[in-house]
């Protein structure tokens, strides 16, 4: 008798054990560590152009079940040919992001993160336009960056917050070649493959000891990124264009803690954005058709 109850009752603890984890499994909310930057694609044609463009960017949602999400952020590009073929260019963005928990209390969310976003790039390369009548042009950029990455979760059963910042490093590459459909219009097709650092990491979240963020600064984290870019404007209004930018990025980087419980090997992040802005050329604005 003795020794049924013994078994009832690890029996019951084990299920409970396994119902409780299931619980914090769904509750908590999945921590995207990383967003990709609206891709500088910005084309000047001789020495001494400028362009300047401001874009709106945003994360696409996530997959159903997987929680509410929001995120929007500016993205602020520059351009300045050197000589006719050598370009420097440089950038800036700040992005907020929330996301949430799938379990809930009392209908409400039982985790809500909220982020923010911030760095800077810069870049020089050349660009080469063909003897076509400038039909297609190719462009080669390198350069680097560095930025800063912060989130905290909030709870809504009265337990404190969790925070958790990171700087980073960065260098990248990125080739794109563009077909100039008219006088107004533009299709590039880029590639951008980024290495980033993390450093300076502090955290008093307790669980990543078992999560690929947890070692996020243990190697360089690489992404690649594929973009779409169209392009377009109208002969009345001069110096003004308008962009519209779709990304996807992917993580190419796999992770293994010293210990033999890291339950993945990637950590979460957004891999897909869009954007849409407009582009000022300083060379053309102000005059007449």
């Amino acid at each position: 008798m003795k020794t049924y109850l013994i078994y009832k009752r690890t029996f019951v603890t084990l299920l409970m054990a396994i119902g409780v984890s299931q619980l914090f499994s769904c509750a908590s909310a999945k921590k995207y560590a990383y967003t990709p930057s609206t891709a500088n694609l910005l084309q000047l044609h001789k020495k001494g152009d400028f362009k300047a463009a401001v874009n709106y960017s945003t994360a696409a949602a996530p997959a159903t079940g997987q929680g509410r999400k929001t995120s929007a952020g500016i993205d602020l590009q520059t351009a300045y040919a050197l000589g006719k073929k050598i370009v420097v260019k440089a950038d800036a963005f700040s992005k907020a992001e929330l996301n949430q928990s799938t379990g809930t209390s009392n209908g409400i969310p039982f985790e809500k993160i909220r982020y923010k976003k911030q760095g800077v790039e810069i870049g020089m390369g050349c660009h080469n336009f063909s003897k076509d009548k400038d039909r297609t042009a190719f462009q080669l950029f390198a350069g680097a960056g560095t930025g800063r990455f912060s989130f905290y979760s909030q709870y809504n059963n009265g337990a404190p917050d969790n925070h958790h910042s990171m700087q980073y490093f960065k260098a990248f590459i990125q080739p794109s070649y563009t077909f100039i459909g008219t006088k107004n219009y533009d299709l590039t097709f880029a590639g951008k493959v980024n290495m980033l650092q993390f450093n300076r990491v502090v955290t008093d979240y307790p669980d990543l000891s078992s999560e690929p963020l947890g070692y996020i600064d243990t190697k360089p984290n690489f992404f690649i990124d594929l973009i779409m870019q169209h392009q377009f404007g109208f002969t009345q209004i001069k110096g003004l264009q308008f962009q519209l930018q779709f990304g996807l990025s992917k993580l190419a980087t796999r992770f293994s803690a010293p210990q033999p419980n890291l339950i993945r090997e990637k950590y979460d992040y957004n891999d897909t954005w869009f954007a849409a802005g407009f582009i000022l050329d300083a060379g053309k604005l102000g005059k007449r058709k």
